[in-house]
């Protein structure tokens, strides 16, 4: 009489198949994953301009002004824009590493939120402005300053 053995486990072939549909996968999951996750880094940056930006419209509309200019990460002296943003978060690296910098009507004529010594891509400035604005970094609200040669929220003409 012949002994039966019983063989479990899998083969080498459906360990090799399986790992193989898995990678392709996550080949495919990762990176739209990672977009997703930038694409909604960019939108949360979109709010916190507009949010900061309608604080200093409201500050002008308190004061019959916008206040002067002043440096990145900082608010202008003698202003009580400390209350209105929070100031530790005003001064943090911003999503793209960089600065959020107040421009003010004395120094370059207009008012405006730009981003200062950031780190970016065309892309990602681009879902800003599909955020804010036109989705065009050529005009609208949200686009290059000739000025300063950074990107703006324009508050004000």
């Amino acid at each position: 009489m012949k002994k039966q053995t019983s063989k479990s486990g899998f083969t080498l072939l459906e360990i090799m198949l399986v790992t193989t549909i898995l990678a392709i996968i996550m080949a495919i999951a990762v990176p739209n994953f990672l977009r997703a996750r930038r694409k909604s880094q960019m939108v949360l940056m979109a709010k916190e301009l507009q949010t900061y930006g309608d604080a200093y419209v409201l500050y002008s509309a308190d004061n019959g002004a916008f206040p002067d200019d002043t440096g990145a990460a900082t608010h202008p002296a003698g202003t009580d824009m400390d209350a209105r943003i929070n100031s530790a978060h005003w001064a943090a690296v911003n999503k793209l590493g960089g600065y959020y910098k107040y421009d003010g009507p004395d120094l370059v004529g207009y008012a405006g939120i730009s981003l200062f010594g950031i780190n970016y891509d065309y892309e990602h400035l681009l879902v800003i402005d599909q955020t804010l604005d036109d989705g065009d970094l050529a005009s609208g609200r949200f686009r290059l300053s000739a000025d300063t040669d950074r990107y703006t929220l324009y508050l004000s003409n």
